[in-house]
């Protein structure tokens, strides 16, 4: 589940600032990211329920590709996409990364509906995507939930997301 000190809910409670002309030029996204198979649609369907997102992307959707303007919270997913996503992160004051840490065991045997009978991830690519992402878990913007901490207690990890502290 998200550390304390983390603020993802600043983007959704604050309309005064959200409402301005420049607001709406540079809205305030996050982007949901983790190794294949760890739980990226399911937190996309989450937050899309859960949160005031004006601009929800129900495809994986890699962030330079997203339209920008006339929205005031862009919610995008893209598994494998941590390099970019905590690049962007570090640049981009209005950027909350969410990353999916799920047990390798279970990314590897995660059945997909398309094609339950194929593997779709490794132990090789979650690896990559861990250490990849590992260095950035202390960023302020950086949002790290543990898939079974989500599959549990969902309602938990949303008031987590939403009472966290920005820094």
């Amino acid at each position: 589940e998200p550390q304390p000190g983390r603020r993802i809910n600043k983007a959704l409670q604050r309309n005064d600032e959200t409402s301005s002309p420049a607001a709406m030029r540079h809205p305030h996204r996050i982007h949901i990211t983790g190794a294949a198979r760890s739980g990226t649609t399911l937190m996309l369907a989450l937050m899309l329920t859960c949160f005031e997102i004006d601009a929800g992307h129900v495809r994986e959707t890699r962030l330079w590709r997203v339209p920008m303007r006339g929205r005031r919270v862009v919610l995008t997913k893209q598994p494998m996409d941590e390099r970019l996503a905590l690049l962007l992160a570090r640049l981009d004051s209005q950027l909350h990364v969410i990353y999916m840490l799920r047990d390798p065991r279970e990314v590897i045997v995660s059945i997909h509906g398309t094609a339950p009978d194929q593997y779709w991830s490794n132990l090789r690519a979650w690896r990559e995507s861990v250490a990849t992402a590992q260095p950035w878990f202390d960023h302020p913007r950086v949002h790290v939930v543990r898939y079974d901490a989500l599959a549990h207690d969902p309602d938990g990890v949303q008031r987590a997301l939403a009472a966290a502290d920005d820094q």
